[in-house]
């Protein structure tokens, strides 16, 4: 599962750069579970529910009916307002 979630994460940042949140929450699960902080229920809990969100942030850009371009920029142009 680890390893499906790293490659999942590498396609989808190559695809746009703003989705480096979703790297950062999966490297804080598995460096809390590594340092004996997460149950392993937990841990896959975690892990699960990431998969989850990578799902639906990968339908993203057609809900929003852009091109994984066009969702880059507008990402990174709305978190450059915030």
């Amino acid at each position: 599962m680890k390893a499906f979630i790293e490659q999942a994460l590498v396609t989808m940042m190559e695809r746009n750069c703003t989705r480096q949140v979703f790297s950062q929450r999966f490297r804080g699960i598995i460096d809390r579970y590594n340092a004996g902080g997460t149950e392993n229920e937990e841990y896959y809990d975690k892990l699960i529910e990431l998969m989850e969100e990578l799902k639906a942030e990968q339908k993203h850009p057609d809900a929003e009916g852009l091109s994984e371009e066009e969702l880059e920029i507008y990402d990174l142009l709305v978190a450059g307002k915030s």
